[in-house]
This record gives C-alpha cells, sequence and structure tokens, in this order.
C-alpha cells in the first residue's frame, strides 16, 4: 500500500503531541476496509493542505468526501466517515 509519510512526533509533552493527534488528525479519519486514513497536513501537492493520499495508487484527493468517492468508485472499498466517535 502506498500513502503519505508520517511526519516525526517530537514533543517533551507527549500528552500535547496525544491531544494535537486527537483534533487534528483523528477525528477527520476515514476508515477504509483494512485500513485507516488520515488527512495530510503537508504540502505534498500544493492548494489541498489536509487532503488524502489514495493507499491503493498514487491519487491525492483534495478532501474527504472526494477521498470517499474515489475509494468506493476505483478501488471498491467500503469506506465510512469517522467524525467524533459518530458513523457518517
Amino acid at each position: 500500500m502506498e500513502g503519505a509519510p508520517a511526519p516525526p512526533a517530537t514533543s517533551r509533552f507527549p500528552s500535547a503531541v496525544r491531544r494535537h493527534y486527537d483534533t487534528s488528525h483523528l477525528r477527520r479519519r476515514v476508515v477504509l476496509d483494512e485500513c485507516i486514513a488520515l488527512p495530510c497536513k503537508l504540502d505534498c501537492d500544493p492548494g489541498k493542505l489536509g487532503h488524502y493520499h489514495c493507499p491503493y495508487c498514487p491519487e491525492i484527493l483534495p478532501h474527504e468526501s472526494a477521498f470517499v468517492s474515489h475509494a468506493r468508485e476505483r478501488h471498491s472499498k467500503a469506506a465510512m466517515v469517522r467524525h467524533h466517535h459518530s458513523v457518517i
């Protein structure tokens, strides 16, 4: 599987790293058949901050709904968007 590289998480305060991860990344996760996709905050593609990297192909999708549609239509993957422990 492909995907975005995880940036190194360094902090003298592990709880701050966890809080940032939960509020900035995990709350916008998309659960696929066999993996969880998180929004990428790196400048991989100008103008697409908070984009998603497809783990099945090199495609970069600009937002959550485009990523979910792509996973379902191009790769026949079940995808659920998870916001604050609720399923959409």
